[in-house]
């Protein structure tokens, strides 16, 4: 008979290779991982700009239609504003236009939820008037780097 060698056993994978394969899926991991962090401040940024963007539409939009009331001239050249803010109330709160800044503790009835504003009413010319407001949705961020909403109104156009 004649003399037959042995073959080696191929059939698996070595330690090495499994090692490797090991590795190289473990830094995929880590990468994929390390993404998350990131991913839940930009939407918790998206969330708050939309807070913000929501509260400034809405106190934007009361503003323009106590303006589109206002029939006579004394009361649109009124310094106290008071027909620009009349019956405007966010949670319980009075209006303010003066440009201080406000703090309205449980926003939304949700405890813990804060929105600050500063509301700005200016005139352009005898007849044109603005509305200005910045929004931060929490106590700490500065309001005067944040973004301006803004809208125009006219005396006597509807």
């Amino acid at each position: 008979m004649a003399d037959r060698k042995a073959k080696p056993d191929c059939r698996g994978f070595s330690l090495i290779e499994v090692n490797i394969a090991l590795l190289v899926v473990s830094i995929g991991l880590a990468a994929l991982l390390g993404l998350f962090p990131v991913g839940m401040r930009e939407s918790m940024l998206a969330s708050s700009d939309t807070t913000q963007a929501l509260f400034a539409t809405r106190i934007l939009n009361a503003v323009h239609a106590n303006a589109g009331a206002i029939t006579t001239w004394k009361d649109w050249q009124d310094a106290t504003l008071k027909e620009f803010v009349a019956g405007i109330t966010v949670d319980g709160q009075n209006l303010k236009a003066d440009g201080s800044v406000q703090t309205i503790n449980k926003a939304n009835g949700i405890e813990g939820n804060v929105i600050r504003y500063t509301l700005t009413i200016g005139t352009i010319s005898a007849n044109i008037r603005y509305a200005a407001i910045r929004v931060a949705d929490s106590l700490h961020s500065d309001i005067t780097t944040l973004p301006l909403y803004y809208t125009e109104f006219r005396f006597g156009c509807n």
